[in-house]
């Protein structure tokens, strides 16, 4: 008989296994030279029936059979089909009452028939592996499990099979660790320290039994395996700045630890493909740079309670761990999207805690909460190995329109990431939420805003604020900001995660071949600063775009840099394709006085764009391509306005006799020699006209009801035009 080797994808349901461990054998025999057509039972669990209750086949073996007698439906009954005259090769169900089966996963079978493995060892049977192999043309070939490991590991440990029947691929060589490296025998990189002389890798499975020694593996680089069991007694560590990815399954009877610096630096990361099992513990260990400042956080385990936040100094108490309310109703409605409104938010932030008296209060996994302590901290939360997060997150996200500018003040969610490991914002599509993240980083005491790949050229560094290309990482236990645009679900796969050395903070599609322009501007002073990005792209609006633009999340401690656009403040303002006859308001404000400075840190504008800067408070005008504007702020917490265009030329031409002024939302004209009635347009930043009017009087009065920003005014007056930019305030 030709030999042929069948590759099988081997799925095992613990449905099927028990009811072939019931059988023992297969309950059916026969077949002719033109299949497997009618055989007697051999086993009387269907006595009623005294026949085999499936029909087909034809001279190739046993191929589409079909079920006649639905009174066995609930039996053990083999309802597969499949096979060729070469055996039985990939087996479907064809009967939908076994549905919850999914594929065959048991083997065998030749030209003679159907010949079938049967369950040789019943420890296995909760591990979705197929354990058995067999088959052979005289009917069953029994082989017996080679590697009791089987228990923990997620493939087929187990080799066997004949040419005239079912070929097993045997399993990949299984490396014990034995920690008897003369120098160092922790290390996990050293195969010395292995059974086989070899390093593990992402095809090989890996046990870690009990040693007298105590000299288990610890992992200090990046290191990959296939299944991964760690024993009763025994232990892996993945040290800070380290990381593993087991592509199989693991499973922990032991303790698995995972290490974080003693600084804000990259904790050791951990990515399971596989399902986690285990009755072992896992420690995950995180430092938080808190001495005075806050850090966003979450918390891995669902075991976690506010104690852990609050009751580091007993008997003194730490009321300073708070959640974000996003349902809060700012009283009375904010008149604007400025900075002292956005300064009402901080009464949404509420306490996580029940007070110095009060029980202590369970912390969800993926909530974010915001920390601040007399000194800095590490924690190590510990819990079973199986609460270790290994499914796609699902945050059920609020939008609550409650205050007036609702799509500025409401929606925001504070989520975590509860993974070992980080998470790639650019990795999935967003739903229900703004394509921007926004965090904190307590080291800068800055908020870093990352609006993912939408609409740009993959890091070409306009979409993101106050961070670099490694902002789009989200770090393990990392908590973050989410503008949700209604109420329902926002999902992070489990695919995103990755392994990143992005340090712990204190998608639309990416639009390919289309040219950004593009600039940045920096705001400093002697300990701290800020960012704002102006962008110019043909797919952008001038509205607020949730897949291009970040709203400016004002940080109430120091200054904020940032543009206005329809009476929004933004970090990220995305802008239609550029024209030099723009106008771009931007704003300043801080909370301390002192000497600041604004100058251009990033420009990607089209090769000669002039960039000026325009102080409307003293008429000043800067170059920033030659030179850094310079500000004595003296009133804190006062808002600095700035225009920021590309064409000199547009200056306040004013003609004699003619005065154009603005107050609030009122524009002015000034006309004594008005000899016959004139007319007025005005434009907004991009050029549109947005109102025209007569004159007919020497002292002109127009009321204006548009967003608050820059305006062009043109006036034709005894045959002179006149043009004057102006600043309309609604408030």
């Amino acid at each position: 008989m030709k030999k042929m080797k069948f590759k099988i994808k081997v799925i095992l349901f613990l449905c099927i296994i028990n009811l072939v461990s019931k059988i023992g054998f297969s309950q059916y025999f026969g077949g002719y030279g033109d299949g497997h057509l009618v055989g007697y039972i051999n086993n009387t669990s269907c006595i009623t029936n005294s026949l085999n209750p499936f029909i087909g086949g034809n001279s190739d073996g046993f191929s589409y059979s079909e079920k006649i007698f639905s009174d066995c439906a609930t039996s053990v009954l083999n309802p597969f089909t499949g096979g060729n005259s070469s055996g039985y090769n990939f087996s479907s169900l064809v009967n939908t009452s076994c549905i919850i089966f999914g594929e065959n996963p048991f083997v065998g079978g030749d030209s003679d028939g159907f010949s079938i493995s049967y369950i040789t060892n019943i420890i296995c049977i909760s591990n979705g592996i197929n354990p058995y192999l067999g088959g052979s043309n005289a009917g069953f070939s029994i082989f017996e499990i080679l590697n009791f490991s089987c228990s923990p590991i997620t493939a087929n440990p187990f080799a066997g099979g004949i040419g005239d029947g079912f070929f097993a691929t045997p399993n990949s060589t299984s490396f014990f660790w034995q920690g008897d490296d003369l120098i160092s025998p922790t290390d996990w990189s050293l195969s010395t320290n292995w059974s086989t002389d070899l390093v593990p890798d992402f095809s090989t499975n890996v046990t870690i039994p009990f040693l007298a020694s105590g000299n288990f593996p610890i992992i200090s680089s990046s290191e990959n395996t296939k299944c991964l069991n760690i024993n009763t007694n025994a232990s892996l560590t993945v040290n800070q700045n380290s990381d593993l990815t087991v592509f199989g399954g693991l499973n922990c009877d032991g303790i698995l630890n995972i290490k974080s610096p003693l600084n804000s630096g990259s904790s050791g990361s951990l990515i399971v493909e596989g399902s986690i099992l285990g009755s072992g513990t896992a420690n995950i260990q995180r430092y938080y740079t808190v001495n005075n400042r806050w850090q966003y956080t979450t918390v891995p385990f669902s075991n976690i309670n506010s104690d852990r936040f609050t009751k580091n100094s007993m008997p003194y108490f730490n009321a300073n761990f708070y959640k974000y309310n996003e349902t809060f109703d700012l009283n009375p409605d904010p008149s604007g999207a400025i900075y002292s409104n956005w300064n009402l938010l901080s009464a949404a932030w509420q306490f996580a805690h029940n007070g110095s008296g009060g029980s202590a209060l369970p912390l969800t996994k993926g909530t974010g909460y915001i920390y601040l302590d007399e000194t800095n901290r590490i924690f190590t939360f510990s819990n079973v190995v199986t609460d270790i997060s290994n499914s796609d997150l699902v945050f059920p996200l609020t939008y609550s329109p409650n205050d007036l500018n609702s799509n500025y003040f409401d929606g925001w969610n504070l989520i975590g990431n509860p993974y070992p490991s980080a998470i790639d914002w650019d990795a999935f599509a967003k739903n229900n939420i703004q394509n921007t993240v926004y965090y904190w980083d307590g080291n800068k005491k800055q908020y870093v805003y990352y609006n993912g790949t939408g609409g740009t050229q993959a890091d070409d560094g306009s979409n993101v604020v106050n961070g670099d290309a490694n902002s789009r990482y989200i770090p393990s236990l990392q908590a973050f900001f989410v503008k949700a645009t209604q109420n329902g679900n926002f999902t992070i796969p489990l695919h995103a995660r990755e392994h990143s050395n992005q340090n712990f903070w204190k998608k639309s599609d990416k639009i390919a071949d289309i040219d950004i322009s593009y600039l940045k501007l920096s705001l400093t002073d002697i300990s701290t600063s800020d960012e704002l990005s102006i962008r110019f792209f043909e797919t952008a609006t001038t509205d607020f775009d949730n897949d291009f633009d970040a709203y400016k999340v004002f940080n109430t401690l120091n200054s904020n840099i940032f543009s206005i656009n329809n009476d929004i403040s933004l970090a990220i303002n995305s802008l239609p394709q550029f024209d030099t006859s723009m106008v771009i308001p931007v704003g300043f404000i801080s909370q301390q006085k002192g000497n600041f400075e604004i100058k251009l840190k990033t420009n990607k504008m089209p090769s000669g764009t002039n960039i000026y800067l325009k102080d409307l408070k003293t008429n000043q005008v800067i170059d920033l391509n030659v030179e850094t504007y310079r500000l004595d702020y003296q009133t804190a917490a006062e808002t600095y306005n700035f225009e920021l265009f590309f064409n000199k030329k547009i200056t306040d031409e004013e003609f004699e006799n003619v005065n154009i002024y603005t107050y609030g939302s009122t524009i002015y004209i000034q006309c004594p020699e008005l000899a016959q009635a004139g007319n007025v347009y005005v434009f907004d930043i991009i050029g549109q006209l947005v109102l025209t009017d007569e004159i007919t009087s020497t002292n002109s009065e127009i009321s204006t009801y548009f967003s608050t920003g820059i305006y062009f005014v043109k006036t034709l007056i005894n045959n002179k035009v006149t043009y004057k930019r102006v600043y309309l305030n609604r408030f």
